[in-house]
């Protein structure tokens, strides 16, 4: 995927709107009959992106506030079936429709997800940004204002075709049930970029078979070995992921994936986060990517931005994009927020002991590794 999961800045002002065209509705499936006079907010999201989801209830209370002026329309990228089937277990709350060309991403110059636009009645773009920075009082104030309405067919072009099914893509469908947990899984031949959802009845996670295995083991994927071809797919579990369940989470989807694993100790430098001044941890306020606590990370040319990081999650994740083994001995549970250089380890150090405290300190220890196979 070329798109990542970020946040756009508000701009302030308006600009002229590019039209919003529209290759399939999702929800409905039919055409919804949208008024000349009211407020249209698409919300440019995908399946993969884990804010995207997180961002859904907040998108449907915003529909609530605007009331009849206002339509939501959540418009993806993705192949028409990837989205209807995201759907199966999940109730849209707003209208739901696909850009099959792409056209309306590229026309609202969408580089990051997630992503939405506020167009007025007369076509102008009067706020952009990322959807749970939009409040229901400000969304009300720019509805306030009086708009001269120009006619919906020049603001939105739907052509709805029949749409390509995934038969090629899609490479297998399971479902496994123990104890009454209950694992959804489609896996796609497509790529996915990684995303992780957890809901008070509803854990998603998408991206590379290591991805979910990492995910749900709670261990850097460094440390996976899989001996098999490279898969992409969506694991949904009807529960909250917890730290209790993640091993019948695991044993669930390595059934459906027909995978076995052996764990294998050896003895390893790694380099040992000490914290030295506890003060200077930044909160886990700074940013706020993530609207119900789920750790959510940005990357951005050799810049990492992580919200909602223990210091344990923080290590996985260096090791993972940095391919040097980090290590913390502690079970810290608090979360932090991070800003980080990681386009290479000597601006790390210096960047960890000066902003937040922590000093590396080489030390040998004995890891385990994981070797799965089919």
């Amino acid at each position: 995927m070329s798109l990542i999961c970020f946040v756009l800045l508000i701009i302030s002002g308006s600009s002229t709107a590019a039209i919003i065209h529209i290759s399939g509705f999702v929800h409905p499936t039919e055409a919804p009959d949208i008024k000349d006079n009211q407020f249209i907010l698409v919300d440019f999201w995908a399946t993969w992106c884990g804010p995207c989801i997180q961002a859904m209830d907040h998108l449907g209370r915003l529909r609530q506030a605007g009331g009849e002026n206002l339509v939501v329309i959540g418009l993806s990228n993705e192949p028409y079936d990837v989205v209807k089937r995201f759907f199966n277990k999940r109730e849209p709350q707003t209208y739901i429709a696909v850009d099959s060309d792409n056209r309306t991403f590229s026309g609202f110059n969408i580089t990051s997800l997630p992503s939405a636009a506020l167009i007025a009645p007369n076509g102008e773009i009067i706020w952009q940004g990322k959807p749970t920075h939009l409040g229901e009082l400000e969304l009300q104030k720019l509805m306030s204002v009086k708009y001269k309405a120009m006619p919906v067919s020049e603001k939105i072009s739907v052509k709805q075709t029949e749409q390509p099914t995934l038969k090629e893509d899609l490479w297998t469908h399971k479902e496994v049930n123990r104890n009454n947990i209950r694992l959804s899984y489609d896996g796609l031949l497509t790529d996915f970029g990684f995303s992780i959802s957890i809901s008070d009845t509803i854990t998603t996670i998408s991206g590379k078979t290591s991805d979910i295995i990492s995910a749900l083991m709670n261990v850097p994927k460094a440390r996976l070995h899989l001996n098999a071809e490279a898969r992409y797919g969506t694991a949904t579990f009807n529960t909250t992921m917890t730290n209790n369940n993640r091993p019948l989470l695991l044993s669930l989807f390595l059934e459906a994936q027909d995978l076995r694993y052996s764990p294998v100790d050896h003895q390893a430098d790694v380099s040992e986060l000490v914290v030295e001044d506890s003060t200077l941890l930044w909160s886990n306020e700074v940013y706020q990517y993530s609207d119900n606590g789920t750790p959510v990370y940005i990357i951005d040319e050799g810049n990492l931005q992580a919200d909602n990081y223990s210091l344990p999650a923080l290590v996985d994740l260096l090791t993972d994009m940095i391919h040097i083994n980090f290590y913390y001995p502690g079970l810290c549970t608090k979360t932090y927020d991070w800003n980080l250089d990681i386009s290479n380890v000597q601006n790390l150090e210096k960047q960890l002991i000066s902003e937040y405290g922590i000093r590396l300190k080489i030390v040998n220890v004995r890891l385990t590794d994981f070797v799965f196979s089919r």
